[in-house]
């Protein structure tokens, strides 16, 4: 994420979706999964135009105070990116950037555990990566499975 904005944590004690995904199952969910990651991902573009009024208004007057009804908005904003996570969650699957709209989707290869990756400039699920490694870490699904 390129800026310092706090997002919604699952409360405590929540476990996440244990599901593993197949190549194919991860496919078939882009449908949905493309549809909540917009829309978290343009809700996410908002929460940091919020973001900027309260540096700007920091900086003019000192206060750093949003009006009510901004505040509102801006809480309603995380409030809906909260339900994009839930949605996400109970999917399986993971945002990762909320920015570039990165999604992991667990799996077992050849019982080895790997994340299948996509973003929403990718027609289809075609990279993959370790467990816990960064999105730049992202190899050709070719490397890892026959197509």
């Amino acid at each position: 994420m390129g800026r310092d904005v706090k997002l919604p944590a699952s409360p405590p004690g929540a476990e996440p979706a244990q599901r593993l995904f197949t190549l194919h199952a991860a496919n078939r969910s882009l449908v949905l999964v493309r549809k909540i990651v917009a829309d978290a991902v343009a809700e996410y573009a908002r929460v940091l135009e919020f973001q900027e009024v309260l540096d700007l208004e920091r900086g003019y007057d000192g206060a750093g105070e949003l009006p009510a009804e901004v505040r509102e908005d801006f809480r309603s904003a995380i409030d809906r990116i909260r339900g994009y996570m839930k949605e996400l969650e109970a999917v399986g699957v993971e945002l990762r950037d909320f920015e570039r709209g990165l999604v992991d989707f667990p799996a077992r290869v050849n019982g080895r555990d790997v994340r299948f990756c996509w973003q929403p400039d990718e027609d289809s699920v075609q990279f993959w990566h370790e467990p816990g490694g960064t999105t730049c870490g992202r190899r050709p699904i070719g490397e890892l499975v026959a197509p």
